[in-house]
């Protein structure tokens, strides 16, 4: 899939992987079907809305952010399957949970409440040309 493991792409991956971010790599016959990543901390920052205007949270939390499903793939109970792998690890039974979608994102919106997730806050910013991007911070 070329639209995720462009070179650039991987070079973000690479970073996060230094910076201690987890990535999460579901397989069907061997075969990438889901990408997921978590960490664990007091904010959520969106690359989009930049450093200064991250979500301050009560306290240290998981978070799981930036999944992607391959399209064929999509509808299969992929995604909520993966959420459940990463929400039963020991290591994070006791801490909050939080992951967050794009709001007109309904697919990934779906999987997340498939996992047990409810809607905690919904966040937006202008954008350039005065778009908005919204999302949706769900908690569990």
């Amino acid at each position: 899939h070329t639209n995720i493991f462009s070179p650039a792409k991987m070079a973000r991956l690479e970073q996060r992987l230094k910076d201690g971010v987890q990535a999460w790599l579901a397989r069907i016959d061997d075969k990438p079907v889901h990408l997921a990543w978590t960490s664990v901390g007091e904010r959520i920052v969106e690359p989009c809305f930049g450093e200064e205007n991250a979500y301050e949270l009560s306290r240290e939390s998981l978070l799981i952010f930036d999944c992607w499903t391959v399209p064929t793939c999509r509808g299969k109970g992929v995604y909520p399957a993966v959420l459940g792998a990463i929400l039963n690890q020991p290591q994070w039974l006791a801490l909050e949970k939080y992951i967050w979608c794009r709001q007109n994102n309904i697919a990934s919106r779906r999987g997340i409440e498939k996992s047990g997730f409810r809607l905690h806050a919904q966040v937006c910013k202008s954008h350039y040309l005065n778009r908005w991007k919204r999302f949706k911070i769900s908690k569990i």
